[in-house]
């Protein structure tokens, strides 16, 4: 499956459904396979979403469980954690 997000800005979108793609792959046991490209007319936004830092107040939106599985905690940030480029 490819999602395409436009308009990425920060990237939480394109983020967002990659998690939600990851955790109902994990759910149901599936070897379904998820592409999500991102892309905005701002290149500064794309390096931006690239990075995936985020501040840490989004641990107002973002469950717990989800900023331990997919989120590493650094000073004043959370990012996104990578395993080899891919979840």
């Amino acid at each position: 499956m490819r999602v395409w997000v436009p308009a990425c800005s920060t990237g939480e979108e394109a983020y967002s459904i990659a998690i939600v793609c990851k955790e109902y792959i994990d759910e149901t046991k599936s070897d379904l396979k998820v592409q999500v490209f991102a892309t905005d007319a701002d290149k500064t936004a794309i390096e931006i979403a690239r990075a995936g830092v985020y501040p840490d107040s989004i641990a107002v939106d973002v469950s717990n469980e989800r900023l331990q599985r997919f989120f590493t905690k650094n000073p004043g940030t959370y990012s996104i954690k990578r395993k080899s480029g891919k979840w």
